[in-house]
């Protein structure tokens, strides 16, 4: 084994030499990689997530690429500003925690997402790049719900569908997080398939979509389906253009679904699924601790209003507090609103609303691109309209549950919100003639010169012509 590791030492320093070579030229690429190594995040290093140290690294490797092109100082963006808050009260929460070694380990993935955010607001100056980077994390997202399938095991279900045995979990460690991937990558999907103009990645968005929407419904993660219902309804307002598109898409993923069940042998899919649904206008599980996690999670808010308790120590304050939980703690409070509050206090939850109101900015203008003039930039918006509505996604399944805690997913939510940052930033912008949607390279670069003059080209990939912006066309 040793003898082959060191076989293998040369060419792997040769490939990493290039890797990194070809990040310095095109930044994106360090995140590109990152969003790639996403399904193996749950892998460790070092007792360390191996989705937290790429993180790391990709972060390190777009500073030191922007340090050589001189372009660090650039205007940066609100919404960065904003998760910037909300991780700084996290680390200030922990100074109060009752867990601090653990509340620390916490606020640090905190901070390793908002680098992943920050470099991807800056990386993805152009909608030819954020469409790369977008497109890359449907198809993850897609790879994931089919590799679901393999992974569903022998279904059982228990009072009236309250309860399922053998939910599929695919690369996570249980079905709830893997709906929530699911549903957000589904709506991102949807936005790349209706971005892009080349037939050919057009259905392969559409690919990953179908994929996306395995997962979800293997996942039986009702929290999921409405957080997925929550994004199609913010992607449909957003792009009044697309529901009768996304109307037969859903209509042919449930008769793609309905066909799977019916040939799956004799595994009930079907009647499963559709047990679990009727479950959601008739929950009866004797089982469910959730009214006990959030009467604690609201005792705790009481206990500690402006601090909370420190992010990530939910159990441990359950235990120490002697409450129902403490025999078997919940590890977060089911809930986004009140896991936040209840560990970050009223100054966590007023920079989750800032977030929130920002995001919500974003969708403004979205809707003001769409509603004047849809046709001559459907890209801009609809791209933007899959990040909002993913992050839609995250806030209607936070409604009673908390995936993001999950590597995995967190490292993904960070993700959308730094690319979610990127496109409020060049919807904004006042030099959008750069703009390029098919003639360019994905990897293509733009930087401003430091007095504000206009954009020049520093890392020219592409040998094809120039790309004509539809909007001159009359």
């Amino acid at each position: 084994m040793l003898s082959v590791a060191v076989l293998l030492a040369p060419a792997a320093l040769v490939v990493g030499a290039a890797a990194v070579r070809a990040g310095l030229q095109a930044p994106v690429l360090f995140l590109v990689a990152l969003v790639v190594l996403l399904p193996f995040g749950d892998q460790s290093i070092a007792s360390q997530s191996l989705v937290h140290l790429v993180s790391v690294a990709a972060t390190v490797g777009v500073v030191v690429a922007l340090a050589l092109r001189r372009e660090l100082g650039r205007r940066g963006s609100w919404l960065i500003l904003a998760l910037s808050v909300f991780v700084g009260s996290a680390f200030l929460s922990t100074t109060m925690s009752v867990a601090p070694a653990r509340s620390l380990v916490v606020a640090t993935t905190y901070l390793f997402g908002l680098g992943v955010a920050w470099a991807l607001s800056r990386t993805c100056t152009t909608w030819e790049a954020l469409r790369f980077v977008a497109t890359t994390l449907a198809l993850v997202g897609g790879a994931v719900g089919f590799i679901a399938v393999a992974d569903l095991g022998q279904l059982r279900g228990a009072l009236g569908g309250n309860v399922v045995e053998g939910r599929a979990t695919s690369v996570f460690t249980q079905p709830n997080e893997l709906g929530a991937f699911c549903a957000a990558t589904l709506l991102i999907a949807v936005g790349c398939s209706v971005a892009h103009r080349r037939t050919a990645w057009i259905w392969a968005c559409r690919a990953a979509a179908v994929g996306a929407t395995v997962g979800l419904a293997l996942s039986f993660s009702r929290g999921a389906w409405i957080g997925a219902a929550a994004g199609v309804a913010v992607l449909v307002v957003l792009l009044p253009g697309l529901r009768r598109p996304v109307l037969r898409a859903a209509t042919a993923g449930l008769v793609l679904l309905a066909t799977g069940a019916t040939v799956a042998g004799n595994t009930p899919v079907l009647q499963l699924l559709l047990k679990r649904l009727d479950s959601l206008t008739a929950p009866s599980n004797p089982y469910d601790e959730r009214p006990a996690i959030w009467s604690e999670a609201i005792h705790q808010i009481g206990q500690s209003p402006l601090l909370g308790t420190g992010p990530g120590a939910f159990a441990e304050k359950s235990v120490a507090d002697q409450s129902v939980l403490r025999s078997d703690p919940a590890a977060h409070a089911h809930s986004l609103f009140l896991a936040v509050t209840s560990e970050q206090g009223a100054f966590g939850l007023l920079a989750l609303v800032l977030v929130i109101g920002l995001v919500v900015a974003v969708a403004r203008r979205v809707r003001a691109v769409s509603g004047v003039d849809l046709g001559a930039r459907p890209g801009h918006a609809a791209l933007t309209a899959g990040l909002i509505g993913a992050l839609a996604s995250v806030l209607g399944q936070g409604l009673t549950d908390q995936p993001a805690g999950n590597p995995i997913v967190g490292t993904g939510l960070w993700v959308v919100l730094g690319l979610t940052a990127a496109a409020g930033s060049l919807l904004s912008s006042p030099q959008d003639d750069r703009i390029r949607w098919d003639g360019g390279h994905p990897l293509e670069v733009s930087s401003k010169v430091s007095d504000g003059g206009p954009a020049v080209r520093t890392a020219m990939l592409d040998t094809g012509p120039p790309a004509v912006d539809p909007r001159s066309n009359p």
